[in-house]
């Protein structure tokens, strides 16, 4: 039970803080990203860094993206660890090789469209969505829309693909999540999940479940074989910034402007560890690949590494 589990972990003090890198940037770190042995990490100080981490607990700096105007909204990376994209508050998208510091290309959506965004595992598509209501599919090699979906007419807040390459969601400003099957480019469903804006998204690795977490201080978890919203998990004082799956699938880790990062067990739904080491409210979250580790970015403009014993 919950109680056992707590001992235990207390007992054995199994989750820990590796490394706290202190003033990472030099101003509040809205998004970060796992890639390989490395990280890459947005900050309202308009740039980008990328980060080794193939020697925890120590971090070094790689590069340094500079010019992501008005500060760097979200990052994202495909799952060879080599190409990362940027929206940044100047509108613009931004294409980097993070393996050797160079810029790829720039994509210029339309304006209002493009505040968050997903990239495909194997680097070719892109997601955006933004205060416009639109979603949008890109692909990255031509820097041309594919489709485009105009379903809501609210301020989408996050985007996020699945991995198997089928579905596309999206969570509003009033709370809802919609779900796109990409290959017959049409709404499969649109959920009525939180009461206020749905902040993070993340597919189950399987591609059969999805998280959602929002203002309103809750995760829930879709399952996305019957289209039926489950139990939610409640645990944050405050909105709920982030939510990652684990590699795994039997774990997530969610931030929070409470500057909380919380571990949950997903078949039990109870939180398992919570970790308080940073001072100001927590922006992402991201697992590393093989699910030991975890990174956390907030306000306080740190980086957070973890070490997980079970993933």
């Amino acid at each position: 039970n919950a109680e056992s589990w707590g001992f235990l972990n207390r007992l054995f003090n199994m989750y820990k803080v590796l490394t706290k890198v202190e003033n990472a940037h030099s101003d509040s770190i809205w998004s970060v990203a796992w890639a390989g042995d490395r990280i890459a990490s947005g900050s309202v100080d308009e740039s980008v860094k990328v980060w080794s981490v193939e020697a925890l607990p120590e971090v070094r700096p790689l590069y340094n993206f500079e010019g992501h105007q008005m500060g760097a909204v979200g990052v994202a990376t495909d799952a060879a660890g080599t190409r990362a994209a940027v929206s940044s508050l100047d509108g613009r998208i931004r294409i980097l090789d993070i393996s050797n510091g160079s810029y790829v290309s720039t994509i210029e959506p339309p304006p209002a469209e493009c505040w968050q965004l997903c990239l495909s595992r194997d680097g070719s598509t892109l997601a955006t969505g933004g205060q416009s209501g639109k979603v949008s599919l890109w692909d990255v090699a031509s820097s041309q829309t594919r489709t485009s979906f105009d379903s809501h007419n609210k301020f989408i807040y996050s985007v996020s693909l699945s991995p198997n390459g089928r579905y596309l969601a999206s969570g509003t400003m009033d709370g809802s999540v919609y779900l796109y099957d990409i290959v017959e480019s049409k709404l499969v469903v649109k959920f009525d999940v939180h009461a206020m804006p749905v902040r993070s998204l993340s597919f189950a690795p399987e591609s059969n479940l999805l998280l959602s977490g929002s203002d309103d201080g809750h995760i829930s978890v879709i399952d996305l074989a019957q289209l039926k919203v489950g139990q939610s998990l409640s645990g944050h004082q405050s909105w709920v910034l982030s939510v990652a799956f684990s590699p795994s699938g039997l774990f997530l880790a969610s931030g929070s402007s409470d500057n909380t990062v919380k571990i949950w067990n997903l078949s039990s739904k109870t939180c398992v560890q919570t970790f308080t080491s940073h001072i100001d409210a927590v922006w992402s979250v991201a697992y590393s690949p093989d699910g030991s580790k975890l990174v956390s970015c907030s306000d306080d403009k740190s980086l957070i590494f973890y070490e997980l014993p079970l993933r």
